[in-house]
């Protein structure tokens, strides 16, 4: 178990390595069930006499990062960022793919191991729609043994959206540059390891002074926050992002900022209705309403 031996751990090493473990609960449950099972599989087979990890109290830090939403500017920049030539004046591959992948990222709402899993043919330019269906599997594997596969995050997770045009208009030059069939490869045609996109993106957030918390999943609460302040039900803004319930699209759009609020009021209440003198607050119509 790294540079230990697996029966030279006990209880109290397990434990303490948990409770300094610094990762949310969800995280820290599933480190537990992976040990645990080693050490089952290592007790049926003789190479301990017990498993220290069943006692084992998981407490976690619960700590959720505060993701918000960016503006279609931020998101430009973005873009510019990211497709800017380098001394030579060209633009790297990876780059070009990292762009497709962030448009992809905000157009359609995917999760990062949906974007990089997407082919080609997963999208039907001439109907307009993109068929979701997989997800990267990348965890302990090397680059070369990267792989797809159909068990996604929920059953709502799989399903056919409609593509829309600005992406749409990406696709069709970027795929006449990618001699791949993978749509967002690097410059091999291999699948792309979600963490290196993070990297690139931590750099880019720091340059372009963005959110302390941007991430590629900032871009799916960016859809969230479009479709909704466009005036999209929230249960159809729910199965375009694929949630496998309504309560998860709303808690994802409470985390509107103030001046999503203001503007929401402004709206609602700057109108020739109220703005007619007739129906102005006065003193006397105060006073009629006791």
């Amino acid at each position: 178990m790294g540079i230990y031996e697996i029966d030279s751990l006990i209880y109290r090493d397990w434990q303490y390595f948990f409770n300094n473990l610094q990762k949310s609960k969800q995280t820290c449950i599933m480190i537990k069930a992976i040990l645990s099972n080693t050490y089952k599989y290592a007790l049926k087979n003789g190479f301990v006499s017990s498993n220290p990890i069943k006692d084992i109290e998981v407490i976690g830090t619960d700590k959720k990062r505060n993701v918000k939403p960016i503006t279609l500017d931020e998101f430009n920049k973005i873009i510019d960022y990211t497709l800017k030539p380098n001394t030579n004046g060209d633009i790297p591959f990876n780059k070009r793919s990292y762009a497709c992948l962030l448009c992809i990222g905000y157009y359609l709402g995917l999760r990062i191991s949906e974007a990089l899993a997407l082919n080609k043919s997963d999208f039907d330019i001439t109907n307009d729609t993109v068929t979701i269906n997989k997800q990267l599997v990348h965890n302990g594997l090397k680059k070369e043994e990267f792989h797809t596969t159909d068990k996604m995050k929920t059953k709502s997770s799989k399903t056919i959206l409609p593509l829309p045009k600005p992406l749409k208009d990406v696709l069709i030059q970027w795929f006449e540059q990618n001699p791949y069939e993978i749509a967002c490869p690097d410059e091999y045609g291999l699948y792309i390891e979600p963490r290196i996109i993070e990297q690139f993106v931590t750099r880019m957030r720091k340059e372009l002074d963005l959110d302390k918390n941007f991430c590629f999943h900032a871009l799916r609460h960016s859809l969230v926050s479009n479709l909704v302040t466009s005036g999209v039900d929230v249960a159809t803004a729910s199965k375009l992002l694929r949630h496998a319930n309504i309560t998860t699209t709303l808690n994802t759009y409470t985390e509107a900022s103030k001046e999503d609020m203001k503007k929401a009021i402004e709206v609602t209440f700057n109108n020739d209705f109220y703005k007619n003198e007739h129906y102005l607050s006065t003193e006397s119509n105060y006073n009629d309403l006791n």
